[in-house]
């Protein structure tokens, strides 16, 4: 197992921070309302917008310039990276009720939300036409949600007095199922689809990282992070979001110079570095956690 840390100029808050490997960034909120970038490439850090009131998510748009930026009073707003205050966004619905968590689903056309308390329901925003309307009720206290796999469920972690506990909403017909008990259960993320259908969990103080089965294989236990704030992969890599700053865990990788060669062009990850050479030309660029995985570039300590 490998695992940096990398420190960000200001912490996210909590649960509001989403991964787009489109832009190769996080984008989060911080204490203070304003929304950042964070890109792993080059470890760039911007800030693009100021001026949120208790922003609980904020979901990059699949084309890269748009945000949709979730207040948790129930304000959803639209904005764009060139001028992305809160000034300049547009309201796009507003569901007049306390938020805990929301996601962009994978299709780019609507956002499910979480209420808080107990009981609490579910929401979808249709992104098409604006229409809101309520996916699930008789949620617990519900904590985070991602979706699965397949995109036909939102898995969301609830906080019942006996302990946490997995459930999955099916965004179809809005049933509920409950699927495990999470103990201690704050951050959720799918797993990459190599580890078979499982989520990846982190639970307690100590950020403890668990990849837990959804087919009744044993848990695998990882590293302990810290107090993690949200959980997202980028190919098999684990990111946590700590109060520190980033972890970039690997699972089962190793490391290694991979050279790769095309006509004239060779391309070595190796100690650190990005060598690329052409004929009698080479250039070297400093990147220390970047390898080259299934042909992709991918972070690395």
């Amino acid at each position: 197992m490998i695992q940096t840390s990398i420190p960000l100029q200001q912490p996210a808050r909590v649960g509001c921070w989403e991964f787009s490997e489109f832009s190769n960034s996080l984008w989060f909120a911080t204490q203070s309302g304003e929304i950042a970038t964070f890109r792993l490439l080059d470890t760039r850090f911007a800030i693009i917008g100021t001026g949120y009131a208790g922003p609980i998510a904020v979901l990059p748009a699949p084309d890269g310039l748009g945000v949709y930026i979730v207040e948790q009073a129930g304000t959803i707003l639209l904005a764009y990276r060139g001028a992305a205050d809160r000034m300049h966004a547009t309201e796009i619905a507003n569901l007049a009720t306390l938020l805990g968590g929301a996601r962009l689903h994978s299709d780019g056309n609507r956002i499910v939300a979480i209420e808080s308390g107990n009981p609490a329901r579910a929401f979808e925003v249709n992104l098409t036409t604006d229409a809101t309307s309520t996916l699930a009720h008789g949620l617990v206290n519900p904590i985070t949600l991602v979706f699965d796999a397949s995109g036909t469920q939102a898995l969301i972690l609830e906080e019942h007095a006996t302990g946490t506990r997995l459930l999955a909403v099916d965004l179809a017909t809005g049933v509920l199922t409950p699927l495990l008990s999470t103990p201690n259960a704050i951050a959720l993320v799918v797993a990459p689809p190599s580890a078979g259908s499982a989520v990846i969990i982190a639970a307690g103080a100590t950020g403890q990282i668990n990849l837990v089965s959804l087919s009744g294989q044993p848990s695998v236990a990882g590293p302990m992070v810290g107090t993690v704030h949200g959980l997202a992969t980028w190919g098999s890599l684990v990111l946590a979001m700590t109060k520190a700053g980033l972890d970039a865990i690997e699972w089962g990788l190793l490391e290694g110079q991979v050279p790769i060669s095309a006509r004239l062009l060779l391309v070595v990850i190796s100690s650190g570095k990005l060598i690329v050479s052409l004929a009698s030309r080479q250039a070297t660029l400093n990147c220390p956690w970047m390898k080259v995985h299934r042909w992709r570039l991918c972070p690395l300590a």
